[in-house]
């Protein structure tokens, strides 16, 4: 569907819509269902529509379908800016993002970053709860750090940059929640995406340095 919800949600979702089968299972297949339905166990009373046990199933089903199938569902979700990248390298960026979709239509806003340099939005530092207590100056500074130590890494594979990110909660005193964030954020300009050092690592270093340098540059003009 063009909201992005599958197939197998809605079966899922509407066989479970005041029926289960005794258990604490909410995930059934069609087998499952077959197997188990019976009209014995159906409430008497009107059952409620639940949007949000149906974005939580939705999301369920994305993980548990196998990534060749999800990335051929998503065809038509990828962000414009997609076009032009590979197959191979899109289908790095969906076993990233994959855990962090609720639906098919969540795919634009959790990955555009990858395909396209992001532009600069200072409100996702100023609504951050722990970054808005940062002077830009103290957040300039820890990115600068950053930067000297990321620029240090010969092999920028996931382990590498995680390793970097950690040595750096360590020289620089600072809480994960702010420095991964400021990092996170001067790098996707996004309010939400996938895991941090795998992300940066597909990006690749040079574009990492680029996007960190060119935030740094932003927070002085603050």
């Amino acid at each position: 569907a063009k909201d992005g919800y599958l197939p197998e949600t809605m079966q899922n979702f509407l066989a479970t819509l005041g029926w289960n089968d005794g258990t604490e299972q909410e995930i059934f297949d069609t087998a499952e269902l077959i197997e188990k339905f019976s009209l014995d166990q159906v409430q008497k009373s009107p059952a409620r529509f639940d949007e949000k046990r149906l974005l939580w199933l939705n999301g369920q089903w994305i993980r548990k379908i196998d990534t060749d199938d999800l990335f051929n569902r998503v065809e038509s979700f990828w962000p414009e800016s997609a076009t032009s990248h590979t197959n191979e390298y899109k289908m790095e960026v969906l076993l990233l993002a994959k855990d962090r979709l609720k639906t098919l239509a969540d795919l634009v806003d959790i990955t555009s970053f990858f395909f396209v340099t992001p532009m600069p939005t200072i409100s996702l530092i100023d609504d951050h709860k722990q970054l808005s207590k940062k002077t830009y100056a103290e957040l300039r500074d820890l990115l600068q750090t950053a930067l000297a130590a990321l620029e240090t890494l010969e092999d920028f594979t996931t382990e590498n940059v995680q390793n970097a990110l950690n040595t750096l909660l360590e020289t620089t005193g600072e809480k994960p929640v702010i420095l991964f964030s400021i990092i996170r954020i001067a790098t996707t300009w996004a309010p939400f995406s996938p895991d941090l050092a795998p992300s940066l690592s597909l990006l690749g270093k040079n574009e990492v340095l680029v996007r960190i340098k060119t935030a740094s540059d932003f927070l002085d003009t603050k």
